[in-house]
């Protein structure tokens, strides 16, 4: 069985004493995944955190004002890269530009797959989503699946555990038998 991971995706919602106290008091750094603000993330490689990355560039490198590429990210020794995050609405197409530069160099992607109250018990749509998202791509060793889905994102809305534990065996691991799997977990700071 493969070991468990978790992820932390801070977003937007600390400021620079928030993440000092953040990394000065936290105790399990070898053992979770942190996603800061892209202007942190130097800041937590230095104190020995495991770093992700919010976003990433379809592009290699060029004139992209506030973007970052996986050349880029893999230079300042990130390991890992959140992609296709439902708040940033891209297209699959997008997603799967992404997904193959973070697998050019070396980034494991995290890549979030999510569903919406409408089509909760949609058989279909999680799988055709996850093989839009992954067309041509070769290495799933390289992917993580993180299932949240949007109806849960600020809501403080869970799934109950048998429907989760259904979508990931019935829909996720059938159809990339490869792929480490998580749930995400909404949490409002505050």
């Amino acid at each position: 069985m493969k070991s468990k991971i978790i992820v932390g995706n801070q977003k937007m919602l600390m400021g620079y004493k928030d993440v000092k106290n953040f990394v000065d008091n936290f105790k399990y750094k070898k053992d979770v995944i942190i996603i800061p603000s892209d202007i942190y993330v130097s800041y937590y490689l230095e104190n020995g955190y495991n770093v992700g990355i919010q976003n990433i560039s379809k592009y290699e490198l060029g004139s992209y004002t506030g973007s970052v590429s996986a050349l880029q990210a893999k230079s300042m020794k990130i390991k890992y890269a959140l992609v296709g995050h439902s708040e940033l609405n891209e297209n699959p197409h997008i997603i799967n530009l992404k997904i193959k530069q973070c697998i050019k160099n070396d980034i494991k992607v995290i890549l979030c797959v999510s569903e919406t109250m409408k089509n909760k018990n949609s058989v279909n749509e999680l799988k055709n989503q996850i093989l839009d998202l992954l067309e041509d791509v070769k290495n799933f060793k390289k992917i993580i699946i993180a299932y949240e889905p949007v109806y849960s994102i600020g809501t403080g809305y869970i799934s109950d555990i048998n429907y989760i534990n259904n979508i990931i065996k019935n829909n996720i691991t059938l159809t990339i038998n490869t792929t480490r799997l998580s749930y995400e977990a909404s949490h409002n700071v505050g």
